[in-house]
């Protein structure tokens, strides 16, 4: 199994560096394993950029082939796990979810994807105005259309409610809604700036975002 560093990136941002763990759950020894980077990161491909750290990799070698970097003479278990630190990437344009397909493989094994992908959530922070684009029918437009997810930073100027989350914040070129039901986990004053990720909706032709406040920022 494997797993990605949890921390979102923004957009088109360098990133120092991004650690996939490999670890067992199983009795096998994994004796290799690769990760493919997605098209859409920017990287330098060379092994000068990645490294090899834990017990699991005390005698383990990488190699790269196009996007894929591939790590033999690993012995990973289940006491003994092992990190591939990949550095000087930049993140894609665009937001989204995108997975680093991690394959292990056995002593004389095929490689075979695991089950569960590293994974890094790239967000694309954008003027409020952006999300307040309607068509002509007054729906919200593609790319910020109904469900979609949308990225902000603003000051919060209002909270109306202290048993839901109902907050307005404003940037430079507008302001919305924070809205959902039940209260936010954090307390959010007039004043303070935040950066909001949350999904596109609509009450009675307004647009509001509905956050995610796990990436509040």
């Amino acid at each position: 199994r494997g797993r990605a560093t949890p921390t979102p990136v923004y957009a088109s941002f360098s990133v120092p560096s991004l650690a996939i763990s490999i670890a067992q759950d199983s009795a096998y020894t994994l004796a290799s394993a690769s990760i493919v980077v997605p098209s859409s990161w920017t990287w330098s491909h060379t092994l000068g950029d990645v490294a090899l750290s834990g017990s699991a990799f005390a005698g383990a070698a990488a190699s790269i082939v196009n996007d894929t970097i591939f790590v033999t003479g690993t012995a990973i278990t289940t006491a003994d796990s092992g990190l591939v630190t990949i550095s000087n990437l930049t993140s894609p344009a665009s937001n989204g979810t995108t997975t680093f397909t991690l394959s292990t493989a056995v002593a004389a094994g095929t490689l075979a994807q695991v089950v569960k992908q590293p994974q890094v959530r790239v967000l694309k922070l954008v003027p409020i105005l952006s999300v307040h684009v309607n068509d002509a029918s007054g729906v919200a437009a593609a790319p910020y259309g109904v469900g979609s997810e949308a990225t902000v930073t603003g000051t919060v100027t209002v909270n109306w409610s202290a048993t839901n989350t109902d907050i307005y914040i404003q940037d430079g070129t507008g302001g919305v809604d924070l809205f959902q039901f039940g209260a936010p986990p954090v307390a959010l004053a007039a004043g303070d700036s935040v950066i909001v990720t949350g999904s596109i909706v609509q009450f009675r032709g307004l647009t509001e975002i509905q956050p995610d406040f796990s990436l509040l920022q």
